[in-house]
Protein backbone atom coordinates (compact mmCIF):
# COMPACT_ATOMS: atom_id res chain seq x y z
CA UNK A 1 0.00 0.00 0.00
CA UNK A 2 1.00 3.78 -0.80
CA UNK A 3 0.83 6.15 2.10
CA UNK A 4 0.91 9.44 3.01
CA UNK A 5 3.69 11.63 4.26
CA UNK A 6 5.47 14.40 4.34
CA UNK A 7 9.00 14.17 2.56
CA UNK A 8 11.07 17.38 1.69
CA UNK A 9 12.92 16.34 -2.06
CA UNK A 10 15.95 18.57 -2.74
CA UNK A 11 16.71 19.11 -6.45
CA UNK A 12 19.46 20.84 -8.23
CA UNK A 13 20.45 21.98 -11.18
CA UNK A 14 23.71 24.28 -12.68
CA UNK A 15 25.00 24.16 -9.46
CA UNK A 16 22.20 25.25 -7.34
CA UNK A 17 19.70 24.04 -5.30
CA UNK A 18 16.39 24.54 -4.23
CA UNK A 19 13.88 22.62 -1.38
CA UNK A 20 10.06 22.12 -0.86
CA UNK A 21 7.92 20.10 1.52
CA UNK A 22 5.01 18.77 -0.48
CA UNK A 23 2.43 16.21 0.56
CA UNK A 24 2.64 12.45 -0.85
CA UNK A 25 -0.10 11.15 -2.98
CA UNK A 26 -1.35 8.20 -4.08
CA UNK A 27 0.83 7.08 -7.12
CA UNK A 28 -0.62 7.49 -10.84
CA UNK A 29 -3.16 9.94 -9.20
CA UNK A 30 -3.69 12.98 -11.31
CA UNK A 31 -4.47 14.93 -7.82
CA UNK A 32 -1.28 16.75 -7.48
CA UNK A 33 -0.06 19.30 -4.60
CA UNK A 34 2.36 21.56 -6.27
CA UNK A 35 5.01 23.91 -5.21
CA UNK A 36 5.11 27.42 -5.34
CA UNK A 37 8.52 27.82 -6.92
CA UNK A 38 9.13 24.70 -9.18
CA UNK A 39 12.80 23.70 -9.53
CA UNK A 40 13.73 25.25 -12.79
CA UNK A 41 16.00 23.39 -15.39
CA UNK A 42 17.48 24.90 -18.50
CA UNK A 43 16.59 22.58 -21.35
CA UNK A 44 19.90 24.50 -23.55
CA UNK A 45 22.64 24.03 -21.04
CA UNK A 46 21.18 21.56 -18.28
CA UNK A 47 21.58 17.77 -18.91
CA UNK A 48 20.61 16.45 -15.90
CA UNK A 49 19.08 16.69 -12.14
CA UNK A 50 20.36 15.47 -8.85
CA UNK A 51 19.26 15.47 -5.66
CA UNK A 52 18.40 13.70 -2.92
CA UNK A 53 15.81 13.47 -0.20
CA UNK A 54 15.44 13.90 3.42
CA UNK A 55 13.18 10.80 5.14
CA UNK A 56 10.66 11.07 7.45
CA UNK A 57 7.94 9.29 9.28
CA UNK A 58 8.23 5.96 8.18
CA UNK A 59 10.26 6.01 5.34
CA UNK A 60 13.81 6.35 7.39
CA UNK A 61 16.34 5.36 4.35
CA UNK A 62 14.64 3.94 1.30
CA UNK A 63 15.34 4.42 -2.13
CA UNK A 64 14.14 6.13 -5.43
CA UNK A 65 12.95 3.53 -6.99
CA UNK A 66 11.57 5.61 -9.71
CA UNK A 67 10.95 8.83 -10.97
CA UNK A 68 7.45 9.31 -13.98
CA UNK A 69 5.09 12.08 -15.00
CA UNK A 70 1.57 12.41 -14.64
CA UNK A 71 0.53 10.46 -17.31
CA UNK A 72 2.90 7.05 -16.37
CA UNK A 73 5.64 7.67 -18.38
CA UNK A 74 8.98 6.76 -17.06
CA UNK A 75 11.79 8.85 -17.17
CA UNK A 76 15.25 7.57 -17.00
CA UNK A 77 16.51 7.71 -13.31
CA UNK A 78 19.91 6.81 -11.96
CA UNK A 79 19.42 5.46 -8.47
CA UNK A 80 21.83 4.38 -5.40
CA UNK A 81 20.40 1.53 -3.89
CA UNK A 82 20.18 1.92 -0.13
CA UNK A 83 21.12 6.06 -0.56
CA UNK A 84 18.90 9.01 -0.68
CA UNK A 85 20.97 10.04 -4.36
CA UNK A 86 19.33 9.96 -7.51
CA UNK A 87 19.91 11.58 -11.07
CA UNK A 88 17.43 12.71 -13.98
CA UNK A 89 18.69 12.28 -17.25
CA UNK A 90 15.80 15.07 -18.46
CA UNK A 91 17.21 16.67 -21.55
CA UNK A 92 14.80 15.48 -23.84
CA UNK A 93 12.19 13.81 -21.59
CA UNK A 94 10.31 16.65 -20.12
CA UNK A 95 8.71 19.09 -21.99
CA UNK A 96 9.07 22.82 -21.75
CA UNK A 97 6.93 24.22 -19.43
CA UNK A 98 5.94 23.55 -15.57
CA UNK A 99 5.78 19.50 -15.33
CA UNK A 100 4.35 17.64 -12.22
CA UNK A 101 6.69 14.78 -11.15
CA UNK A 102 6.28 11.99 -9.87
CA UNK A 103 8.95 10.40 -7.21
CA UNK A 104 8.61 6.59 -6.19
CA UNK A 105 10.28 5.89 -3.12
CA UNK A 106 10.42 2.58 -1.26
CA UNK A 107 11.00 2.66 2.02
CA UNK A 108 12.69 0.16 4.26
CA UNK A 109 9.08 -0.41 5.78
CA UNK A 110 8.53 -2.05 2.45
CA UNK A 111 6.25 0.85 1.60
CA UNK A 112 5.81 2.84 -1.83
CA UNK A 113 5.48 6.74 -1.45
CA UNK A 114 4.45 8.64 -4.64
CA UNK A 115 5.58 12.26 -3.69
CA UNK A 116 4.82 15.01 -6.02
CA UNK A 117 7.10 17.56 -7.37
CA UNK A 118 7.55 20.13 -9.95
CA UNK A 119 10.09 20.97 -12.60
CA UNK A 120 10.10 23.88 -14.62
CA UNK A 121 11.75 23.00 -18.39
CA UNK A 122 12.89 26.05 -19.83
CA UNK A 123 13.85 25.44 -23.81
CA UNK A 124 15.99 28.64 -23.67
CA UNK A 125 17.40 31.51 -21.62
CA UNK A 126 17.74 34.17 -23.63
CA UNK A 127 21.04 36.17 -23.74
CA UNK A 128 22.38 37.80 -26.75
CA UNK A 129 21.14 39.02 -29.59
CA UNK A 130 21.64 36.32 -31.84
CA UNK A 131 19.20 34.34 -29.31
CA UNK A 132 16.51 36.71 -30.20
CA UNK A 133 17.36 35.99 -34.03
CA UNK A 134 16.83 32.45 -33.48
CA UNK A 135 13.60 32.32 -31.62
CA UNK A 136 11.95 32.07 -34.32
CA UNK A 137 13.55 29.05 -35.36
CA UNK A 138 13.46 27.72 -31.94
CA UNK A 139 10.27 28.02 -30.81
CA UNK A 140 9.27 26.13 -34.26
CA UNK A 141 11.35 23.39 -33.10
CA UNK A 142 8.85 22.83 -30.57
CA UNK A 143 5.64 22.40 -32.79
CA UNK A 144 5.36 20.64 -36.15
CA UNK A 145 2.20 21.92 -37.63
CA UNK A 146 3.19 25.02 -40.23
CA UNK A 147 1.53 27.45 -37.78
CA UNK A 148 2.37 26.56 -34.74
CA UNK A 149 5.85 27.81 -32.82
CA UNK A 150 5.76 26.72 -28.61
CA UNK A 151 8.37 26.78 -25.79
CA UNK A 152 9.48 28.18 -22.46
CA UNK A 153 12.00 31.05 -23.15
CA UNK A 154 13.06 33.31 -20.69
CA UNK A 155 14.74 36.51 -20.73
CA UNK A 156 18.48 35.87 -18.60
CA UNK A 157 19.62 39.72 -19.31
CA UNK A 158 18.54 42.87 -21.34
CA UNK A 159 19.54 42.46 -24.73
CA UNK A 160 20.34 44.95 -27.55
CA UNK A 161 19.30 44.50 -30.84
CA UNK A 162 21.15 47.56 -32.54
CA UNK A 163 17.75 48.70 -34.46
CA UNK A 164 17.86 45.73 -36.05
CA UNK A 165 14.97 45.08 -38.04
CA UNK A 166 13.70 41.98 -37.20
CA UNK A 167 11.46 39.73 -38.80
CA UNK A 168 8.35 38.29 -36.83
CA UNK A 169 8.74 35.30 -35.14
CA UNK A 170 5.31 33.38 -36.22
CA UNK A 171 3.02 34.13 -39.07
CA UNK A 172 -0.07 35.86 -39.00
CA UNK A 173 -3.36 32.97 -38.45
CA UNK A 174 -6.81 33.60 -37.41
CA UNK A 175 -6.78 30.51 -36.03
CA UNK A 176 -6.65 31.45 -32.15
CA UNK A 177 -5.21 28.00 -31.54
CA UNK A 178 -2.24 28.52 -33.37
CA UNK A 179 0.85 31.00 -33.43
CA UNK A 180 2.74 31.30 -30.45
CA UNK A 181 1.71 29.00 -27.59
CA UNK A 182 4.25 29.23 -25.51
CA UNK A 183 5.45 31.72 -22.71
CA UNK A 184 8.15 34.14 -23.43
CA UNK A 185 8.76 35.53 -19.25
CA UNK A 186 10.94 38.67 -19.35
CA UNK A 187 11.70 38.29 -15.46
CA UNK A 188 12.25 42.30 -16.04
CA UNK A 189 15.06 42.36 -18.52
CA UNK A 190 14.02 44.55 -21.78
CA UNK A 191 14.86 43.84 -25.86
CA UNK A 192 16.17 46.90 -26.55
CA UNK A 193 16.72 49.17 -29.69
CA UNK A 194 14.53 46.77 -32.36
CA UNK A 195 12.64 47.98 -34.78
CA UNK A 196 9.47 45.71 -37.06
CA UNK A 197 9.76 45.71 -40.58
CA UNK A 198 8.11 47.99 -42.83
CA UNK A 199 5.44 46.31 -44.30
CA UNK A 200 1.94 46.24 -44.02
CA UNK A 201 0.87 43.71 -40.81
CA UNK A 202 4.11 43.52 -39.64
CA UNK A 203 5.04 43.35 -35.59
CA UNK A 204 7.88 41.95 -33.81
CA UNK A 205 5.95 38.71 -32.72
CA UNK A 206 2.94 38.09 -34.60
CA UNK A 207 0.08 36.01 -33.54
CA UNK A 208 -0.29 34.91 -29.84
CA UNK A 209 -2.21 32.09 -29.50
CA UNK A 210 -5.10 31.17 -26.96
CA UNK A 211 -2.95 29.44 -24.84
CA UNK A 212 0.66 31.61 -25.56
CA UNK A 213 1.85 34.13 -22.60
CA UNK A 214 4.47 36.92 -22.84
CA UNK A 215 4.83 38.24 -19.18
CA UNK A 216 6.88 40.88 -17.49
CA UNK A 217 8.98 42.16 -20.44
CA UNK A 218 10.56 45.56 -21.48
CA UNK A 219 10.72 46.37 -25.10
CA UNK A 220 12.32 49.84 -25.18
CA UNK A 221 13.74 51.85 -28.05
CA UNK A 222 11.04 50.08 -30.39
CA UNK A 223 10.64 51.62 -33.89
CA UNK A 224 7.51 51.00 -35.93
CA UNK A 225 8.21 52.26 -39.17
CA UNK A 226 5.04 54.14 -41.81
CA UNK A 227 2.92 50.97 -42.99
CA UNK A 228 3.47 48.65 -39.91
CA UNK A 229 0.10 48.38 -37.75
CA UNK A 230 1.61 47.53 -33.91
CA UNK A 231 4.65 46.53 -32.66
CA UNK A 232 4.83 43.48 -30.54
CA UNK A 233 1.82 41.60 -31.63
CA UNK A 234 -0.03 41.54 -34.71
CA UNK A 235 -2.84 39.43 -33.27
CA UNK A 236 -3.60 38.41 -29.28
CA UNK A 237 -5.86 35.51 -28.50
CA UNK A 238 -3.46 34.78 -25.36
CA UNK A 239 -2.57 37.09 -22.71
CA UNK A 240 0.05 39.95 -22.33
CA UNK A 241 0.81 40.72 -18.96
CA UNK A 242 3.35 43.15 -16.93
CA UNK A 243 4.65 44.53 -20.57
CA UNK A 244 6.24 48.03 -20.75
CA UNK A 245 7.21 48.89 -24.27
CA UNK A 246 8.77 52.57 -25.47
CA UNK A 247 7.95 52.57 -29.01
CA UNK A 248 8.65 55.57 -31.91
CA UNK A 249 6.14 55.90 -34.19
CA UNK A 250 7.72 57.08 -37.58
CA UNK A 251 4.53 57.61 -39.25
CA UNK A 252 0.76 56.09 -40.53
CA UNK A 253 -1.07 56.39 -43.55
CA UNK A 254 -4.60 58.04 -43.15
CA UNK A 255 -5.92 54.75 -43.48
CA UNK A 256 -4.05 53.09 -40.41
CA UNK A 257 -4.29 52.92 -36.90
CA UNK A 258 -1.41 51.86 -35.45
CA UNK A 259 -0.63 50.64 -31.61
CA UNK A 260 2.89 49.40 -29.84
CA UNK A 261 1.21 46.39 -28.36
CA UNK A 262 -1.47 44.68 -30.99
CA UNK A 263 -3.39 45.53 -33.68
CA UNK A 264 -6.71 43.19 -33.27
CA UNK A 265 -7.33 42.32 -29.51
CA UNK A 266 -8.94 38.83 -28.93
CA UNK A 267 -7.41 38.09 -25.43
CA UNK A 268 -6.01 40.05 -22.56
CA UNK A 269 -3.74 42.76 -22.21
CA UNK A 270 -3.21 43.93 -18.53
CA UNK A 271 -0.90 45.65 -16.05
CA UNK A 272 0.94 47.13 -18.66
CA UNK A 273 2.32 50.35 -19.27
CA UNK A 274 3.01 52.30 -23.14
CA UNK A 275 5.34 55.15 -24.09
CA UNK A 276 4.96 56.76 -27.43
CA UNK A 277 7.39 59.53 -29.11
CA UNK A 278 5.57 60.25 -32.41
CA UNK A 279 8.23 61.43 -34.60
CA UNK A 280 6.04 62.46 -37.84
CA UNK A 281 2.28 64.22 -37.81
CA UNK A 282 0.58 60.95 -38.16
CA UNK A 283 -2.92 60.72 -39.62
CA UNK A 284 -4.18 57.09 -38.33
CA UNK A 285 -5.09 57.25 -34.70
CA UNK A 286 -2.80 55.93 -31.83
CA UNK A 287 -3.84 53.38 -29.19
CA UNK A 288 -2.17 51.74 -25.99
CA UNK A 289 -3.43 48.69 -25.95
CA UNK A 290 -5.07 47.45 -29.26
CA UNK A 291 -6.10 48.96 -32.47
CA UNK A 292 -9.29 46.45 -32.52
CA UNK A 293 -10.93 44.83 -29.40
CA UNK A 294 -12.96 42.06 -30.48
CA UNK A 295 -15.96 40.82 -28.12
CA UNK A 296 -14.50 38.66 -25.03
CA UNK A 297 -11.35 41.16 -24.98
CA UNK A 298 -10.00 42.04 -22.04
CA UNK A 299 -8.07 45.40 -21.06
CA UNK A 300 -7.33 46.18 -17.67
CA UNK A 301 -5.06 48.74 -15.53
CA UNK A 302 -3.05 49.82 -19.48
CA UNK A 303 -1.91 52.74 -18.75
CA UNK A 304 0.09 55.11 -21.65
CA UNK A 305 1.67 58.33 -22.69
CA UNK A 306 2.31 59.73 -25.86
CA UNK A 307 4.42 63.18 -26.75
CA UNK A 308 2.24 64.64 -29.22
CA UNK A 309 -1.25 64.12 -30.65
CA UNK A 310 -4.31 62.30 -29.69
CA UNK A 311 -3.76 58.87 -28.28
CA UNK A 312 -6.30 56.14 -26.86
CA UNK A 313 -6.59 52.89 -25.09
CA UNK A 314 -8.82 50.72 -27.34
CA UNK A 315 -9.00 52.33 -31.54
CA UNK A 316 -12.81 50.56 -31.92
Amino acid sequence: AIRPGTITVNLTYDGQGASCNILSSVKGTVEYEGSDNPIKFDRSKDEFIEGDYQNVLDIQSGTVSGVETLDGTELNLEAITGETAFKIDVTEEIPSGITPLVFIVTGTDGQEYAVGYEVLCVTKTLMTKEDIQNLKSLSKAENDDSDTYGGWFELGADIDMDYEMLPQITGNTSDPNKGFIGVIDGRGFAIKNVSVEDIAGASLFGTLGTSGQVKDLMVSGLKIPENAESGLFNTVYGTVEGVLVSAEILGSTATNHVSPIADALYGTVKDSVVSIFVKDDIVGQVAFAAVTAYDGAVVSNVLGWQSKGTAVVIST
